[in-house]
C-alpha cells in the first residue's frame, strides 16, 4: 500500500464502503457482491461530487473488486486471475488498469476475509486463504481488536461484569454464546459510532504507548491522522473524529489501567 497512488487507495476504500452493500439481510446470500457492484455504480453516477474522489471512469475499477470478493479461488490463497480478466471485461476495464484493479481485488477480499477474526465457529478465518503478505501481517492484530469490541459488546449491551472471567479467555466465543441465548427475534443494539472509535484509538494508543520500539513512537501522531483521512473518506466528519481523539488523549491512555492490560493480554504485533 505504501508505494500505491492516492487514487488507488481511495478505490479500495470505495468498494470496501461497498462491497456488502447488495445483502438482502440473509446471511447466505451468495449473489450479493454483483448486487453491491450494482449499488455502487448507482451512488456513484448520482453522486458524482463524492467524497472518494471516484470519477466516472473508475467505477468498473471498483464493480470488478467489489463482484470478485465472493468469487471462490481455484487455489487457496491465490488470485484468480482469469476471472479478475473476465470481470473487468465485463464492466469495461481498461487494460491499463489491470494491474492495480487485481491488487485492490486482493486486499479488498482479505480485508473481508480479516473481518471474519469477529467469528468464533461458522464462517471463521481459515489464514490459508490470505493472500497478500500485508494481511498475514495483521492478523493478530485483526483477531485483537475484535476480542476488545466483543468485550465492549459484552459489558456495555449485555452488562457482563468485568470481573467475569470468559471476559478475558474468549471473549467472541462468549458473545456467540450469549446471542444464542437470546429469543428468536431479538435484535442486538449496536454500539455507537463514538463508543467503537474509542476502543480502536484504546487499542492502538495501548499498543504504541507499551509495544512499539522508541524508534517508531515518533510516528505515532502521523498514524492517527492517517487514520482520520480514512474516516473523512467514509463520510464521517473530521470533527466527530477528533473530539474523541482529543478526549482519548486527555485521558493519557498512555498509562493503561489493569483492566486494559487485560485486553491486551497475548498480543504480539509483529506488522
Amino acid at each position: 500500500m505504501k508505494d500505491w497512488h492516492g487514487k488507488d487507495t481511495n478505490l479500495l476504500l470505495a468498494a470496501a464502503a461497498f462491497h456488502d452493500s447488495g445483502r438482502d439481510g440473509q446471511d447466505g446470500n451468495r449473489n450479493h457482491a454483483e448486487a453491491s457492484a450494482i449499488e455502487a455504480k448507482k451512488y456513484f453516477e448520482s453522486n458524482k461530487n463524492n467524497s472518494f474522489g471516484v470519477n466516472q471512469e473508475d467505477i468498473p475499477i471498483i464493480q470488478t473488486a467489489i463482484h470478485y470478493h465472493e468469487h471462490n479461488e481455484k487455489e487457496i490463497g491465490k488470485l484468480d486471475e482469469e476471472k479478475i480478466k473476465e470481470l473487468c471485461n465485463v464492466y469495461g476495464v481498461k487494460p491499463s488498469e489491470f494491474e492495480s484493479t487485481k491488487k485492490i481485488c486482493e486486499l479488498l477480499k482479505d480485508a473481508d476475509a480479516l473481518d471474519r477474526t469477529r467469528f468464533s465457529r461458522r464462517g471463521r478465518l481459515n489464514p490459508k486463504y490470505l493472500r497478500s503478505k500485508s494481511a498475514s501481517k495483521i492478523l493478530k492484530y485483526a483477531y485483537s481488536i475484535n476480542k476488545c469490541l466483543a468485550r465492549n459488546i459484552l459489558t456495555t449491551i449485555y452488562e457482563v461484569p468485568r470481573e467475569e472471567k470468559e471476559l478475558y479467555k474468549e471473549p467472541i466465543e462468549f458473545l456467540r454464546k450469549k446471542r444464542t441465548d437470546m429469543n428468536i427475534g431479538y435484535k442486538e443494539p449496536h454500539l455507537s459510532f463514538e463508543t467503537r472509535m474509542k476502543e480502536v484509538f484504546m487499542f492502538n494508543e495501548l499498543y504504541l504507548g507499551n509495544n512499539t520500539p522508541q524508534k517508531d513512537i515518533a510516528s505515532k501522531n502521523n498514524k492517527n491522522e492517517a487514520l482520520i483521512r480514512t474516516y473523512e473518506k467514509m463520510q464521517i466528519t473530521t470533527a466527530d473524529v477528533k473530539d474523541i481523539y482529543n478526549e482519548l488523549k486527555q485521558e493519557k491512555l498512555n498509562k493503561p489501567t489493569q483492566e486494559q492490560k487485560k485486553d491486551l493480554e497475548g498480543y504480539d504485533y509483529d506488522g
